[in-house]
C-alpha cells in the first residue's frame, strides 16, 4: 500500500515556493469556489477580491514563509500584470475585508471536495488489502483573542479571563491512501456534545460500509466499536487506557491475539436516547493483539490493538500491526494541515 500524502503536499509547496504568483488558480478552480459560495447563500460580485481571488491568496499566505498580507498582495500583483490587468492597490485593507468575509463554513466545503477529488484518483493498489482505509483524528486550534473569537469559542475555563487565548476543537477524517482530508467538523473547546468522540458521532454517516477505520485509544469505546459492527465497518484502534487487557482469557487465534467479549455498558449515556441504547447489543466481540515496535535509539513501546477485524487468517497480527503503524501519517497530514489551516488567519 503506497501513502502518498508526504509527496503531494511536498510537490505543492514546493511548487509554490518557486513560484511568485498565485499558483493555487490551477490548483482549485474559480468555478468550484464560486459554486461553493452561492450554495452557502454568500452574495459577491465580481472585483479585485472576488471569493476565488481572495481563497487563492489566503492559502498562499498560509503556506508562505513570509505569511504577510504585502507578500500576499506581492503575488497578486504579479499575477493581474502577466494577464494584462492594472495592480491592485499595495493597501492590505480591502484584502483583509474580503478575507473576513469569507464564510467560514466555505473552507471546511472546499477542503471536503478538494480531498473528494483527489480521493478519485487515487489507484487501486493504494487500498489496503482491497479495502478504502480511513484515518480518524482531533486536535484544537488557538486563536487571536478578541471579543467575537471568545464568544463563538471560548478559552479553556481552568484559565483566568484575559490570559487566554480562544479555542477551536476540530476532528478530521483522512484518507489514508492519498493523505488526503476528507472530512472536517469543528465545535467549541468545551462543554456538552463538543468532544471529540461527540464532534465524530456527526461525521459516521460519511464511513462506507467495507471500509476500514484507523484511531487512537481515545476512540476504542465499546460505542464506537459497536456503530462499526452494526454499520459493517472496520476500526482499528490502541486499546483504551482504561480497559485492562488480560491476554490469558479470551478466545486464543495465537500469541498475545485473542478475541474477547465487549458487554453493553449499564449506564447510559448522558447523550443517548433510551431508544438509542435499547438498540445497541448486549455483547460484542473484539478482537485484542498485542505487539512491539522497537527502533535503534529508541525505547522499544509496546502497542496492545482492539479491532473488529476478527478473521486471523486474513488480517494477521503483522497485517494490522503495520496497517496501524501508517496511522502516524495522520500526525503529518494534521500537523501540515492543522498548523497552517486559514480559519486561523480568518479570525484574525
Amino acid at each position: 500500500m503506497a501513502v502518498q500524502s508526504n509527496n503531494i503536499f511536498g510537490t505543492l509547496a514546493t511548487q509554490f515556493s518557486n513560484s511568485d504568483s498565485l499558483f493555487f488558480d490551477s490548483q482549485l478552480s474559480k468555478e468550484a469556489i464560486h459554486t461553493a459560495c452561492r450554495a452557502l447563500g454568500h452574495k459577491f460580485r465580481e472585483r479585485i477580491y472576488s471569493p476565488a481571488i481572495t481563497v487563492w491568496m489566503f492559502i498562499g499566505q498560509v503556506l508562505s514563509s513570509d505569511q504577510s498580507c504585502r507578500d500576499a498582495i506581492a503575488r497578486l500583483n504579479v499575477w493581474r500584470v502577466a494577464r494584462g490587468k492594472q495592480p491592485a492597490s499595495t493597501d492590505s485593507a480591502c484584502y483583509v475585508e474580503a478575507r473576513q468575509r469569507l464564510p467560514e463554513q466555505l473552507l471546511l466545503d472546499l477542503a471536503r471536495t478538494s480531498g473528494e477529488e483527489c480521493a478519485k484518483q487515487s489507484r487501486p493498489n493504494w487500498l489496503w488489502k482491497d479495502r478504502v482505509v480511513k484515518i480518524v483524528d482531533g486536535s484544537t486550534l488557538t486563536m487571536p483573542d478578541t471579543v467575537e473569537n471568545q464568544k463563538e469559542y471560548p478559552q479553556s475555563s481552568s484559565q483566568k479571563a484575559g490570559v487566554g487565548f480562544p479555542i477551536l476543537r476540530v476532528v478530521m477524517i483522512f484518507s489514508l491512501a492519498v493523505g488526503a482530508l476528507r472530512e472536517i467538523v469543528i465545535g467549541k473547546y468545551s462543554g456538552k456534545q463538543v468532544g471529540e468522540t461527540s464532534l465524530l458521532r456527526t461525521l459516521l454517516n460519511t464511513i462506507l460500509p467495507g471500509e476500514v477505520v484507523l484511531a487512537d485509544c481515545y476512540y476504542a469505546t465499546y460505542w464506537l466499536l459497536a456503530t462499526a459492527w452494526e454499520n459493517d465497518f472496520d476500526l482499528v484502534c490502541k486499546s483504551h487506557h482504561k480497559r485492562k487487557v488480560d491476554f490469558r482469557s479470551g478466545i486464543k487465534l495465537g500469541r498475545l491475539d485473542q478475541i474477547v467479549d465487549y458487554a453493553k455498558p449499564k449506564k447510559r449515556p448522558y447523550w443517548m436516547t433510551v431508544e438509542e441504547y435499547q438498540q445497541f447489543p448486549d455483547h460484542i466481540f473484539v478482537r485484542h493483539l498485542r505487539y512491539q515496535v522497537t527502533q535503534p535509539g529508541f525505547r522499544t513501546r509496546t502497542i496492545v490493538i482492539a479491532t473488529t477485524l476478527l478473521h486471523a487468517v486474513d488480517y494477521t497480527v503483522e497485517d494490522i500491526a503495520d496497517l496501524f503503524r501508517q496511522r502516524w501519517q495522520v500526525e503529518n497530514c494534521q500537523a501540515r494541515y492543522v498548523g497552517r489551516h486559514p480559519l486561523y488567519l480568518l479570525a484574525a
